[in-house]
């Protein structure tokens, strides 16, 4: 089971859908900050997080889903620490 790094950002107007969708995420979230997270997804976990923010998002908010190259090192800057190479994730 392969997992890759994702990044995961939302605009969503609502609050209560705001909170419902910041609940869905962190079940595969590695690391965040607000309406950003970082996601270490199969291709399944990643179609279900497709196929639950379709059904899920009204026609004014967005949501953005960026694979992360591999071979790229993120920068943490300030109060940031970078996250686990083996992350857990259960669900």
């Amino acid at each position: 089971m392969d997992r890759a790094l994702y990044l995961v950002s939302y605009d969503i107007r609502d609050d209560r859908e705001r909170v419902e969708m910041s609940q869905h995420l962190l079940g595969y979230t590695a690391g965040r900050q607000k309406s950003v997270y970082e996601c270490w997804l199969t291709h399944t976990e990643l179609e279900n997080v497709r196929q639950w923010v379709e059904e899920t998002l009204e026609t004014v908010d967005k949501v953005h889903i960026f694979k992360l190259p591999p071979a790229q090192d993120p920068q943490y800057l300030g109060t940031a620490s970078s996250l686990s190479v083996s992350p857990i994730i259960i669900g």
